[in-house]
């Protein structure tokens, strides 16, 4: 390599690096203009802690109703395996949300500082990949709690239409009898 070709280099990376700090005076006013509060983590916590909320009391609700638990029947292995399994994936992201929600633990008031906005971004960042996770993981248990649910309450509709069925063909058989009672006084 020779001398101009260096040189050229150079003024390239002087012009990279004066950029660089550019940029970080533009972030120093970013940062000052902004409307980045702790309190918007505190938020996102919340909304993830509503989520996992949510997706409890949809089993809960499942495991209340009377007509699913009493005729599980050959669902009753899977059936189980898959509540287990949501209470521990809830219980999993419960523990990261609550390790996460450490770093901005007593942290209230507006972002102000270039090392808080880097803390933030990174918190934030956290929070929306546990949400994903979140849905990563309950999605399919809860589709497949879903699709389970439906199967054991599709039998007990076929078994209450079989007994509907029976009671007009008992009633049906019944009648005719009555009335040749009727018929021979």
């Amino acid at each position: 390599m020779d001398k101009i070709e260096k040189r050229k280099i150079n003024k390239e990376l002087d012009k990279v690096f004066n950029k660089g700090i550019e940029f970080i005076d533009e972030q120093e006013k970013l940062i000052k203009e902004s409307d980045f509060y702790w309190e918007d983590l505190t938020k996102m916590r919340e909304e993830i802690g509503y989520s996992m909320l949510e997706f409890a009391n949809n089993v809960r609700e499942t495991l209340s109703n009377k007509d699913i638990i009493d005729n599980l029947d050959e669902y009753k292995d899977h059936f189980n395996k898959l509540v287990l399994q949501i209470f521990h994936d809830l219980n999993i992201v419960s523990n990261k949300v609550a390790e996460i929600s450490l770093k901005h633990e007593n942290k209230v008031g507006k972002i102000e500082t270039e090392e808080d906005y880097n803390l933030y971004n990174k918190i934030s960042y956290e929070y929306h990949l546990i949400f994903s996770e979140l849905t990563a993981l309950l999605g399919p248990s809860m589709t497949d709690l879903v699709v389970t649910t439906m199967a054991i309450l599709d039998k007990v509709k076929a078994k209450l239409i079989s007994q509907e069925k029976d009671q007009v063909i008992s009633a049906t058989i019944e009648e005719p009898q009555q009335n040749q009672g009727d018929v021979d006084e």
